[in-house]
């Protein structure tokens, strides 16, 4: 704090030297308390409650400034008792908005990371002959305990930050009436501390947030292992629960393309289907002609073009329904063999750089599962552009084969009816369709 903090709008004086010095006391004292206190360093175990502090001071019955103050008569009683209390309630609400919006980033982390629990843990339990029903009642307490603890943290964490705010406001105080320090002063000192604390104490519970969000994979795993052993008498090892999420990665990735891949090939019907209507009806006005013109009769002209048709149709579908299904046997076998080796890959490179004790570039902050999980991330983006390109590939092939279909099925129908043409007369029925 210095003197240039804003003060009191009823009055203009700057605080004295006596108050600057004293301001610089308290701050400086207030600066080690916080650089102590601040969240504590993750540990391996992983409990929730070991990544931030704990309020434990009682709540306060008196108000000790106000003690203070009477002991003064010279000051103003009511000017700084209002001043403070105003400033405590300036504090509180900073910290509560902080809360709240920490609390609404939590959850939508929380929500991403249960929807990997129940993947994982579902891939796990089964695997060890773990029924449906326990599997889910184990999933139901892992996110319970998760939720429950994260919010009794961040809010634990939250409440240490407002008594602190407003035990060095009360300090403050305190020191500025023992030096017989004047009441405009101590009410600078205090909108400044104010100012000061309000800003403080939503940077404190960002960074609280912050920090349960760095390590939720340590949270979890620790969780996940206490609650399987306690409900099942199931001994799981990080790396069990960390290869299970990997797999859960994988399933969802291939199920998510298998959803995408027929979304593409819908749409490649549709628009196949639109080609194969024009191709129709071009070549039913060329054919109505050519017939006639061959001495064909009607009532056997009209037939002979029905017939046709269905038969085109009918080709068309099944060449439709024959390469959509091998486009998607080709992308799913890719995406299989790429997703497998991209996990395979990752661990030997991990593995082989932790025995020769080097780090992984961008990788300071990162679990080898995280990092795993990003390069199954860019397999996915790849698989998915793979799985457009083909069946566009496919789409396109449709389309140019559309009239040698209708050749195909000619051919066959006049043979049919017994309708002689020659190679010439075919050619100019293709060019004119």
């Amino acid at each position: 704090m210095s003197s240039s903090e804003p003060s009191n709008e009823r009055t203009k004086k700057k605080p004295s030297s006596k108050s600057f010095n004293g301001q610089l006391i308290v701050v400086f004292t207030f600066l080690i308390f916080f650089g102590t206190a601040l969240i504590i360093t993750p540990k391996d175990s992983g409990d929730v409650d070991e990544y931030v502090r704990h309020s434990s001071q009682p709540a306060k019955a008196d108000n000790p400034v106000l003690k203070k103050v009477i002991k003064l008569p010279k000051l103003k009683i009511s000017d700084v008792q209002t001043s403070v209390t105003d400033a405590k309630m300036e504090i509180e609400e900073s910290q509560e908005e902080a809360l709240a919006k920490t609390e609404e980033d939590l959850g939508d982390v929380l929500s991403e990371v249960e929807s990997t629990i129940k993947k994982a843990l579902k891939h796990l339990l089964l695997k060890k002959g773990v029924s449906s029903d326990e599997e889910k009642y184990v999933e139901s307490q892992v996110i319970a305990e998760l939720e429950k603890g994260v919010k009794e943290r961040i809010e634990s964490e939250a409440s240490a930050i407002k008594e602190d705010a407003e035990e060095d406001l009360d300090t403050t105080v305190i020191n500025d009436m023992d030096q017989s320090i004047s009441a405009e002063e101590i009410e600078s000192d205090v909108i400044a501390l104010r100012d000061y604390f309000t800003k403080e104490a939503q940077e404190e519970i960002s960074y609280a947030g912050k920090i349960i969000r760095d390590n939720l994979r340590g949270i979890v795993e620790s969780i996940e292992k206490k609650v399987i052993n306690d409900k099942l008498g199931i001994k799981v090892t990080e790396t069990k629960l960390e290869d299970s999420e990997l797999q859960s990665k994988v399933t969802s990735v291939a199920e998510d393309l298998v959803k995408k891949e027929k979304r593409e090939i819908k749409r490649m019907k549709k628009d196949v289907s639109a080609d194969v209507k024009k191709t129709k009806e071009q070549f039913q006005e060329v054919l109505y002609d050519f017939l006639l013109k061959k001495g064909v009769p009607l009532s056997q002209v009209n037939k002979i073009s029905k017939t046709v048709s269905d038969k085109f149709e009918t080709m068309v579908d099944e060449n439709v329904e024959y390469s959509s299904q091998e486009v998607q046997e080709e992308v799913n076998e890719v995406a299989q063999f790429e997703l497998n080796s991209i996990v395979d890959e990752d661990k030997m490179v991990m593995h082989r750089a932790k025995q020769l004790g080097l780090r992984l570039p961008n990788n300071e902050n990162k679990s080898d599962v995280d990092v795993i999980s990003d390069d199954i991330k860019e397999v996915k983006e790849g698989l998915d552009q793979y799985m457009k390109e083909s069946i566009d590939t496919v789409m396109n092939d449709l389309k140019e084969d559309l009239k040698k279909m209708v050749r195909s099925v000619e051919s066959e129908v006049f043979d049919d009816y017994g309708i002689k043409v020659t190679e010439s007369e075919f050619e100019t029925l293709s060019k004119n369709t």
